[in-house]
């Protein structure tokens, strides 16, 4: 017999509610635990990094640069990569030959052309032949 039974069955012969309205009651009561549970989601940590962009000189073309910002702010400056559009997709190009699976991304608009991404991997290091 499970601890609902039980209550039911103890508050139904100690009081004037039917035995189905405690059921009903304890089942609303159950549901309204899970929904709270589900409110007071703690976040959850995430590893970020951020890629800027690389404006070109007059010695070097245009290139971007990704800061990992868990691995004390290592990073890797990259060739922009002309047969990709824009930041994110440089980016995004660069995580995957690296193995890093981005789980979201932010693309601000800012004044230093910088957008944001998001992993659960802690492990995988960025590495400079991610680029190409």
């Amino acid at each position: 017999m499970n601890d609902n039974k039980i209550m039911v069955d103890f508050f139904h012969n100690n009081n004037e509610t039917s035995a189905d309205e405690l059921r009903g009651n304890l089942y609303e009561h159950e549901q309204t635990k899970e929904i709270n549970k589900m409110k007071t989601k703690e976040p959850e940590n995430k590893r970020m990094f951020i890629a800027k962009y690389l404006g070109a000189t007059n010695t070097k073309g245009t290139r971007f640069k990704i800061i990992d910002t868990r691995n004390r702010g290592k990073s890797f400056i990259y060739s922009w990569n002309y047969e990709k559009n824009g930041l994110t997709d440089q980016a995004l190009e660069v995580f995957k030959q690296c193995n890093i699976k981005i789980e979201g991304y932010s693309e601000p608009w800012n004044w230093d052309d910088s957008n944001y991404f998001f992993t659960s991997d802690f492990k995988t290091m960025l590495t400079k032949k991610g680029g190409k």
